[in-house]
């Protein structure tokens, strides 16, 4: 009974966490916003070299021999490269929006409970993950920015209304013919065209 709970309790976290994406996802695809060239420029260079850095790290070979041996052209890997920045900017832009229109920030209190979580499940003391986040400014800053997108997570989770649905999928065979049969109305309208 209680490893049903915690299944249950699970799937649920899962659908709705689902659910907050897909909304982001929406909210982000329905935004009109120019990327501007020199951002776009910038985090192409950066997304490149993080591949760079990818690869020598897990494949011991630079990006061209890793492209080669994957059969990717660089025309392909240029358009990849400029699409997934694109993504990256548009979210950023949109999430940033939301975030000011929310009023969602991030405080030293919030940095604080986060490490003495850390602390807690690394089994070690709060003043070492503090030392490591403050040596290197650019890993704190990214702790803020995903414990900002964690607030803002949960705003959108207030906002947005989750339609729960009991069934599916068609229950019987015979069911599931009568769905999938055209209707009458829709053979009329193709004879008579």
């Amino acid at each position: 009974e209680e490893l049903k709970k915690r299944f249950l309790a699970k799937l649920d976290e899962d659908y709705r966490g689902q659910a907050i994406l897909s909304a982001i996802d929406q909210i982000v695809e329905k935004s009109e916003l120019e990327v501007p060239d020199a951002l776009l420029s910038r985090q192409i260079q950066r997304q490149k070299q993080q591949d760079a850095e990818a690869c020598k790290q897990r494949f011991d070979m630079d990006i061209e021999e890793y492209l080669r041996n994957a059969s990717v052209s660089p025309a392909d890997y240029e358009w990849e490269v400029r699409e997934k920045s694109i993504d990256i900017i548009r979210r950023t832009l949109v999430l940033d929006a939301m975030r000011k229109k929310f009023e969602v920030e991030v405080d030293r209190d919030d940095l604080e409970t986060e490490i003495i979580r850390m602390a807690n499940a690394y089994q070690t003391k709060p003043e070492n993950i503090k030392a490591a986040y403050y040596k290197n400014q650019d890993q704190l800053k990214q702790l803020a920015d995903d414990l900002c997108y964690l607030k803002l997570t949960t705003v959108v989770q207030e906002k947005i209304k989750i339609k729960e649905v009991d069934e599916l999928s068609v229950k019987t065979p015979q069911a599931a013919e009568i769905a999938a049969a055209p209707s009458a109305n829709s053979e009329t309208t193709e004879k008579g065209e």
